[in-house]
């Protein structure tokens, strides 16, 4: 993991696991074979946050970040 310049995040993900230039991810987990499916949909949570806030922040948002009583996050922009 690192942050190099221009601020996009690198992270080192397995090779099973795809972003496409839209940004788009893929992901096969190979039937179960490599875990469970759960940490996938974590892993998706937390890059559609970080994909959000990035895109915010870039068009002059602040983002407030709300975890619900069901553990959905909610995440309000605002000036």
């Amino acid at each position: 993991m690192g942050e190099p310049a221009g601020g996009s995040l690198r992270i080192r993900l397995p090779e099973a696991v795809v972003v496409d230039a839209q940004g788009r991810l893929f992901y096969d987990h190979y039937e179960g074979r490599w875990g469970d499916l759960a940490h996938l949909h974590r892993f998706r949570q937390a890059y559609g946050e970080a994909a959000t806030r990035r895109f915010a922040h870039a068009q002059g948002f602040r983002v407030t970040r709300t975890v619900q009583a069901d553990g959905t996050v909610r995440l309000a922009l605002g000036r």
